[in-house]
């Protein structure tokens, strides 16, 4: 065969097998593409592939080619945290994604944990700032007589008067102290939510005589409010 002709089929066969990828931000809680675009997000595609120019609005897709089967991508999710995907690819024009608050569990020593040992009042306190508008929450859990309970409580202030007061006390299941145990992982994890929006949630932690207090941008819904929805308790 002629070399020319030869070379000529390589590089075809080569360009034919590659295929375009578009890469996107989605959100785990949300199942459906991120409020964050994939522009705001510390990622890096660790794979051989070659960076196509990016046209979309605002940096919303980052998309390449490769001939690779699969691809390895290293990034950060909101929490801060780094994590590896591998992504198979499997046709052209491809739409992947990378879900940026997905939550890797880490090993904790969580006040929930210290309250249960040492059978002291655990309370968490989020307040959160919107125009003229103020909501505190407060959630305490305690044991009594062999079993746990919840209070909660929550104000919400309209140019510092309040309008809307609510409290009660549950009682709570095993199940339901595991998802606090998470929750708080979640929150003290200080995720950075979506940069572009300012909703800022302060928390107050106490446990007997130890607080932590901390504040964080929070766009992906992860609050008390949420935490109450996941405990099945409105």
């Amino acid at each position: 065969m002629n070399y020319f002709v030869a070379t000529f089929l390589l590089i075809n066969v080569f360009a034919y097998s590659q295929k375009t990828v578009y890469l996107e931000a989605y959100e785990y809680s949300r199942d459906k593409k991120a409020q964050q675009f994939i522009s705001e997000v510390d990622f890096e595609v660790l794979s051989n592939h070659e960076t196509l120019v990016d046209s979309t609005w605002w940096g919303s897709t980052y998309s390449f080619k490769t001939s690779e089967k699969e691809v390895n991508i290293h990034y950060k999710n909101v929490y801060g945290q780094a994590l590896d995907t591998v992504i198979e690819i499997r046709t052209n024009n491809q739409k992947i994604g990378i879900w940026i608050d997905k939550f890797q569990d880490y090993e904790l020593e969580t006040f929930l944990q210290k309250s249960i040992e040492e059978k002291l009042p655990w309370q968490l306190k989020e307040k959160i700032y919107s125009e003229f508008t103020i909501y505190d929450t407060k959630i305490e859990v305690f044991e009594s007589d062999g079993s746990y309970y919840l209070n909660y409580s929550f104000e919400r202030q309209w140019l510092k008067k309040p309008t809307n007061i609510s409290n009660f006390k549950v009682k709570l299941k095993e199940e339901n102290l595991v998802i606090i145990n998470h929750f708080e992982k979640l929150i003290r994890t200080n995720y950075i939510g979506d940069p572009r929006l300012f909703s800022g949630y302060n928390y107050t932690l106490t446990v007997g005589d130890k607080t932590l207090k901390f504040e964080n941008t929070n766009t992906l819904g992860i609050n008390i409010s949420s935490l109450m929805k996941r405990l099945d308790i409105d």
